[in-house]
């Protein structure tokens, strides 16, 4: 048995404190290795990829919303 303070504590000295972290170092030594992950690895790793994308998406949208409003605040300071 090993005490989740123990398990906290390596991740933590391999900078893997986050699930994110840990995905991600994982689909890098699958790439790295080739190795076969089980059928919940891959799954984890889809849902990674699908935060990821609507992460992206959110982003984007933030990002045009406030060009905009700073587009519109330049041309009202300008009249």
């Amino acid at each position: 048995m090993v005490a989740p303070s123990t398990v906290r504590s390596v991740w933590l000295r391999h900078d893997l404190e986050t699930f994110q972290k840990r995905l991600k170092a994982l689909e890098a030594k699958v790439q790295q290795d080739g190795l076969v992950l089980t059928d919940a690895q891959v799954a984890a790793l889809e849902k990674k990829k699908k935060t990821n994308k609507a992460k992206a998406k959110l982003k984007l949208i933030i990002q045009v919303t406030w060009g905009r409003r700073i587009l519109t605040m330049l041309a009202t300071l300008k009249a």
